[in-house]
């Protein structure tokens, strides 16, 4: 059963702290733009940038820290931005064009490596390692890269396409082969090797490439991709990247130009665009649902029509939805629980050009809709980059204040449709004091729109911050949503002091904060670079973390200031005094003191070769290389008399390393590119 819910009701966001650009969307407007059910957490403006219009965009989760990165294309580079903290994200640096300018700018990933074309004339392929945006300092920001690696054997491409799974990646509309596609292996992504093409299904704009687990019986295992070849679509069988087959060609009615599209999860349906119906034929914007469970014969389900005119480009799918960039139309967000017969369903949008929604190029360019936290970074052509969040399911408010008070309730919001059934539960964190919640309605197939917890018998709690979490199951898996009970009566609440660090040099990134916090169970972690906390760079609410937890710091070489926020019931925000720490693994000893950098190192950054002068070599046989989770990599054996010592570093892998003689000396650090 298939339950639609729409809210009218409008939420009371309780706000601790919060960014200019943190906009919720509140009764239809998240600041000046349109939205429904999707927050902005934060924003670039594209002036910080330095460049004409953004266009693709990409992410990785770092699989080392669980920070989430951007790969965003503008006209003349490929910006990285770090959006772990959506509220506050920050702008570390960038990769310049190979060549010239262009509009476009395409980039995707294949484990840690960014991809990169364009259509500036002999740009080919860029390599970069996001891992290098792991260990950077404040005061370099943001970085000018170079390029880890680059593939030359094609000019111009329109789009690159990847397949992790299998470690290739495909250039389509390229300077070769007609457009169609190139073929490049990446499996070793610094040696990246031509695999392979296809000219004869024509020029190919966009694509998706994957191992098919579908329906098709004829097809299960084997490398597949679709391809959206202007006037028609295309089926792929790539397992043989020297030969590769045409499955099927297949045309639709009134086809404008055939732009981009993505399977469902279960690959037995595609969604895809057209990006000039809406020119040629004066129609609303228009979403193609496909069944694709015989791949040698695709047929359209259904042509969904949108109510505004907007052009449609890049869309994605992840679990139940469909993301779509629709340029003046903004992120458009559309459940797929009626796909087997051709329906699409509105969930919600966030309209990033309020001014218009008519058929023009400007507005949103793409989306990318795959990381864990669940915020959606858009890019937004000639404005910037939006930090998104939709709000599948909410709470009416995280912080629940009692103020003398002997009951408090909490309404658990659903705004998206459920299929199946949906069941609630209450969990607590403080299993000392009796604290239950009671829901005031039964939970049904579908579940009603709002859930009610309610709470009674609170004058007799001792005063304090009590944290849980609504329990939320449903088809799709298990969601959690995190509260805090403030309770507070006649005694006042005691706000925290900072243990840990406080004036340390520390020798890693990550970082074990520890806190005296008499009343324990929720706070908000405040990290900045500066003494007023007006540059921001991590923020985390902890509920129910108690008085000791450790997180990755984005920069290195750099001092930081931190503090505990916590909000009360009755008063105003607890603020403990802040402390400061320096993050510097190369000076950092055990008791806290710092060694000076003895050596001279160049070339520094390098590729291959690094030399080491200034240094009294007497008794120095061998220096050690250090990565940055303290292990020797490599031992390198000095010659005696040299004043100046030279060493091949190039078999090493990209990253940060400290360079330490046998004696403990440390001699300073090394970047390899």
């Amino acid at each position: 059963m298939i339950v639609k819910i729409k809210p009218a009701l409008s939420l009371v966001f309780l706000l601790s702290i919060s960014n200019v650009f943190a906009q919720p969307c509140i009764d239809g407007f998240a600041g000046p733009y349109p939205c429904e059910h999707v927050d902005q957490r934060g924003y670039l403006p594209l002036s910080e940038f330095n460049s004409e219009n953004f266009n693709d965009i990409w992410g990785w989760t770092s699989p080392t820290t669980g920070r989430e990165y951007v790969a965003a294309g503008l006209h003349n580079k490929t910006a990285f931005i770090d959006v772990t903290s959506p509220d506050y994200p920050l702008y570390l640096g960038y990769l310049p064009t190979a060549s010239g300018p262009s509009l476009w700018r395409d980039v995707k990933m294949v484990g840690q490596y960014a991809f990169i074309v364009a259509e500036a004339e002999n740009h080919g392929m860029q390599v970069f390692d996001m891992e290098r945006l792991e260990y950077l300092s404040a005061s370099n920001t943001p970085v000018v890269f170079d390029a880890d690696a680059y593939y030359p054997s094609f000019g111009n491409a329109h789009n690159i396409v990847a397949d992790e799974e299998n470690e290739f990646v495909y250039a389509v509309g390229s300077s070769t082969f007609g457009g169609g596609l190139h073929i490049i292996d990446v499996s070793d992504p610094l040696n990246p090797n031509y695999a392979g093409s296809d000219e004869a299904a024509g020029y190919c704009h966009d694509a998706q490439m994957l191992t098919y687990t579908g329906p098709d019986e004829d097809y299960q295992g084997i490398q597949i991709g679709i391809g959206f070849n202007e006037e028609r679509v295309i089926v792929y069988n790539l397992e043989d990247k020297t030969d590769v087959e045409v499955i099927s060609s297949t045309p639709y009615q009134n086809v404008g130009y055939v732009h981009q599209g993505w399977f469902t999860e279960d690959q037995r349906y595609v969604i895809s665009n057209d990006e000039t119906d809406e020119l040629d034929y004066g129609i609303n914007t228009r979403t193609l649902v496909w069944d694709f469970s015989d791949l040698d014969n695709p047929q359209v389900l259904n042509y969904y029509t949108h109510d505004t005119p907007g052009i449609d480009h890049n869309l994605y799918v992840r679990d139940d939805m469909v993301y779509m960039s629709n340029y003046t139309s903004g992120l458009r967000i559309l459940d797929l629980l009626d796909v087997a017969d051709g329906d699409l369903e509105y969930f919600g949008y966030f309209d990033v050009e309020p001014s218009t929604n008519e058929p023009f190029f400007t507005g949103t360019w793409s989306n990318y809709p795959y990381f864990e936290s669940g915020v959606v970074p858009t890019t937004n052509m000639y404005r910037g980059l939006h930090i998104l969040e939709p709000k599948f399911f909410e709470l009416s408010q995280k912080e629940v204040p009692v103020c003398n008070a002997d009951e408090a309730s909490l309404d658990v919001i659903i705004n998206k449709r459920i299929e199946g059934e949906i069941t609630f539960a209450i969990e607590m964190d403080d299993e000392d004091v009796n604290i239950s919640g009671d829901f005031d309605f039964v939970q049904t197939d579908g579940a009603p729109l709002v859930n009610q917890v309610s709470w009674a018998g609170l004058i007799g709690i001792p005063a304090g911050y009590y944290s849980g979490q609504v329990v939320i199951n449903y088809n799709l898996g298990e969601v959690r949503l995190p509260f805090v009970l403030i309770i507070e009566g006649g005694d006042g609440l005691t706000g925290p002091g900072l243990v840990q660090p406080t004036n340390d040099i520390l020798p890693s990134q990550f970082v074990d904060f520890v806190i005296e916090d008499p009343l324990p169970g929720y706070g908000i972690l405040q990290v900045a670079l500066d003494f007023e906390f007006e540059e921001i760079v991590f923020e985390r609410e902890l509920f129910g973390e108690g008085t000791s937890f450790s997180f990755w710091m984005p920069y290195q070489q750099t001092t930081y200031h931190w503090r505990i926020v916590k909000p009360t019931a009755c008063g105003d925000d607890l603020i403990s005094p802040s402390s400061l720490f320096h993050i510097d693994f190369v000076s950092s000893t055990d008791d806290g003191g710092s060694k000076a950098y003895f050596a001279e190192i160049y070339p520094n950054p390098t590729t291959d070769q690094v030399n080491i002068a200034g240094v009294n070599w007497d008794g120095i046989t061998e220096i050690a290389i250090i990565d940055l989770q303290g292990r020797v990599v490599k031992s390198l054996p000095t010659m005696a008399g040299n004043e100046i010592q030279s060493f091949d570093v190039g078999d090493l892998p990209h990253g940060l390393y400290v360079l330490q003689s046998q004696n403990g000396m440390t001699l300073g650090k090394l970047l390899v590119n």
